[in-house]
């Protein structure tokens, strides 16, 4: 019985960190944007595995989608769905750590991964498309949630901690510095600067904010509905948020967020995140389930 038991610790910590996720399922979507209007086309299932199926990550060609996913009961690992050729498969597979929030990198260089250990520990590593031997990016941070690649010299990352802060790291330097404390989950790149959106939580009001590198400074975009947490950009600087089943869109320079889209498909009026490629054709929308 000995011989049998680390593998039996193994599966309880799996099962134990799959009940901290939510059931989540991955829909993409064919959408045209026409005068700040949305109209969705087509719906197509990702993954709907009945448990998690989360942090969808266009590529920068649109042909494909990297998403975090818990398969048969295991640890979540990172899938790949082809846009083209609708069909998903397996891509980075672990059966020691946990795999969250996948990204390509901008650099072009390949993608990154935060790997999450049975100890706990959340790090940040790249991986190459080369296969040279992939590098831990953060290696003395080990509470790396979610992250953004601003360039190939700037890297921003939110950090799980009890009040979680946003930090910088310069990837030439070395240097990392925090930015703000108490951060949503959601971070992009602002198109066209050195600079990111991320959201701030206080008081129970959650505002946009924009962290511009070179200035050192955030300024505040918007205020947001209360509890928001996610949101995404188009490649013209827009943020869409959701809100009670609706998309609603700040216009980047406007003032205000005005509403561009309501679900009718019942099973997506419960999306909560949604990805964008780059030409505004499609989305990828994840959807909470009650499976």
């Amino acid at each position: 019985m000995k011989t049998f038991l680390p593998a039996l610790l193994l599966i309880a910590t799996f099962a134990q960190a799959q009940n901290n996720l939510p059931n989540t399922d991955v829909y993409l979507v064919n959408i045209e944007l026409k005068d700040s209007v949305l109209t969705t086309k087509e719906t197509t299932p990702i993954s709907t595995s009945k448990l998690y199926d989360n942090q969808p990550f266009f590529s920068f060609d649109g042909y494909s989608i990297l998403y975090s996913s818990v398969q048969e009961g295991v640890n979540p690992d990172i899938y790949l769905y082809s846009t083209q050729s609708n069909s998903g498969y397996p891509f980075f597979e672990s059966y020691n750590e946990s795999k969250f929030w996948p990204q390509y990198t901008a650099d072009g260089l390949g993608y990154s991964i935060v790997n999450r250990g049975e100890d706990g520990k959340q790090m940040l590593w790249k991986y190459f498309n080369d296969a040279r031997t992939p590098i831990n990016v953060v290696p003395t941070v080990t509470d790396i949630g979610n992250y953004c690649w601003i360039s190939d010299e700037y890297l921003i990352y939110r950090r799980e901690l009890n009040i979680p802060t946003l930090n910088i790291l310069n990837l030439k330097t070395g240097e990392t510095k925090t930015i703000a404390e108490g951060v949503g989950v959601s971070l992009a790149k602002v198109p066209g600067e050195k600079s990111v959106y991320y959201i701030k939580t206080q008081q129970d009001k959650s505002y946009l904010m924009k962290y511009q590198i070179e200035e050192n400074k955030s300024t505040e975009i918007i205020n947001l509905f209360n509890g928001t947490e996610d949101f995404c950009t188009t490649v013209y600087g827009d943020v869409w948020v959701i809100r009670d089943g609706s998309i609603y869109s700040y216009i980047n320079g406007s003032k205000r967020l005005t509403k561009i889209y309501t679900f009718t498909n019942d099973i997506l009026k419960n999306t909560y995140r949604i990805a964008l490629n780059r030409t505004l054709t499609q989305m990828a929308v994840v959807v909470k389930t009650t499976n």
